[in-house]
């Protein structure tokens, strides 16, 4: 009779909490290497995408990338591949360099920075490794880089996926190797306390909201450049985290964008105050 094992450990990461959760046929011991390798794996993408590490590559791009082009991380570069694509075909809706926007505000710590708030994912030049921006702007990677660190850890755990069930959960960007007929907790808006209980339906899911902002949204629409306020909470499924995290921005901002996160392979939904959860 083969044995499952399980393992639950939780991490401060990523500005939030990590939690993982592992079961399968592998001893104890395994189980912890397992879970070390998804520390790991998180530590090294939140040491490279860190806006608050004044040495992070995206600290140091951020300072130095419109003076002169410069050769990024396989990391970063699919960080930003994925979110210009997301800034194509959502016409600018979602964009990497409300960064700067939010230095301004005191949202986000100053580096030494130069920024023209005017600057957009327009003036990013990503050729390859090479990166060059073409206006002083500020990229900030909250809205992307935890779900893309929740993907590469399970990634870092492939080998083992035939014996292993796991579950990564990154402050809610949550992605399960085992999803079908599993429930999850969404966190209401009126009571974050409270958990409103849904179906997944696909292997990851993200949500946003404004209930832990202390000092507001830090949603910004590119278009009026103010902070958007909304008493809903917004949730997608994807296949992958990073997909989800960065599509739960685009809902929030529009609340027409159904049918294109459909097209890029998510699924939105609005929880209200309510408790009502309805299709975006």
């Amino acid at each position: 009779m083969t044995t499952i094992n399980r393992l639950s450990r939780c991490k401060p990461l990523l500005g939030t909490y990590v939690e993982v959760e592992l079961s399968g046929a592998l001893t104890d011991a395994e189980l912890l290497r397992a879970s070390q390798l998804v520390f790991l794996r998180i530590e090294a993408v939140h040491q490279a995408m860190s806006f608050h590490c004044g040495d992070s590559e995206l600290t140091r791009i951020n300072r130095q990338a419109y003076q002169s082009a410069m050769t990024i991380s396989d990391e970063l570069r699919s960080v930003l591949e994925q979110g210009l694509l997301l800034s194509q075909a959502s016409a600018g809706l979602y964009d990497l360099t409300v960064g700067g926007r939010l230095v301004v505000q005191g949202q986000l710590p100053d580096h030494g920075f130069m920024i023209d708030e005017q600057a957009s994912w327009q003036d990013i030049e990503l050729d390859g490794s090479r990166l060059r921006f073409h206006k002083p702007l500020v990229l900030d990677l909250g809205g992307i880089a935890k779900g893309y660190a929740v993907d590469e850890a399970f990634g870092a755990l492939e080998p083992l996926m035939d014996r292993l069930c796991v579950t990564i959960n990154a402050g809610g960007d949550l992605r399960m190797s085992d999803w079908r007929g599993q429930s999850v907790g969404i966190k209401s808006p009126a009571n974050p306390e409270q958990l409103q209980v849904v179906a997944m339906q696909d292997a990851a899911l993200a949500s946003s909201a404004c209930y832990y902002q202390e000092h507001g949204s830090v949603i910004y629409s590119p278009a009026s450049r103010d902070a958007l306020q909304s008493e809903n909470s917004i949730s997608v499924f994807a296949p992958n985290c990073m997909l989800a995290d960065a599509l739960t921005k685009i809902a929030f901002l529009d609340a027409h964008s159904g049918t294109l996160i459909r097209q890029m392979g998510g699924k939105a939904y609005v929880l209200k105050p309510s408790g009502q959860f309805s299709v975006l």
